[in-house]
């Protein structure tokens, strides 16, 4: 399972406004269904989506999935060689295709399947780049989530 975000409350929040239990949590459920939601804009194009859950702590919410396939891409895979399973069996692949997702980009593409047909016995595969979809994520939320906060604080104080 890998970790996508983590939102807690600053501890001078929590002492400042004990009595604020509910604008305090409202505030994390919200930027946690955000963060939730902006995982999933590259996989927009993909054949089913990654299960995300968020994991509710004392004034803390932790943003996670366990899909193999965001992981990989999210992350990154090393090169390696691939073989057929069988031996003497050759692999059939296509190339020429292009990816759903890019490199620095939160948004998926709709990609397309490659159209020539090769075999071999085995393939030199370069990996997979990492599109760091958790460290954009970061980013975006890190500047959102002292919105988020003023809001549901503004709400609960008027």
């Amino acid at each position: 399972m890998s970790r996508l975000g983590k939102f807690d409350a600053p501890k001078k929040t929590i002492k400042q406004y004990e009595n604020a239990k509910k604008p305090i949590n409202d505030a994390l459920d919200e930027a946690a269904e955000e963060t939730a939601e902006w995982m999933l804009k590259p996989t927009e194009f993909w054949s089913y989506p990654p299960a995300i859950k968020i994991e509710e702590g004392h004034y803390s919410r932790t943003i996670t999935t366990s899909d193999d396939r965001y992981n990989w891409i999210d992350k990154g895979t090393k090169a390696r060689i691939i073989r057929p399973r069988r031996p003497n069996g050759r692999l059939m692949f296509f190339t020429g295709g292009t990816p759903k997702t890019k490199r620095g980009a939160m948004k998926g593409y709709a990609g397309t399947h490659g159209t020539e047909k090769k075999f071999a016995k085995a393939v030199r595969y370069p990996g997979i780049k990492a599109r760091k979809f958790s460290e954009q994520t970061k980013k975006h939320m890190d500047k959102r989530w002292p919105k988020i906060m003023d809001k549901h604080m503004r709400k609960h104080f008027k």
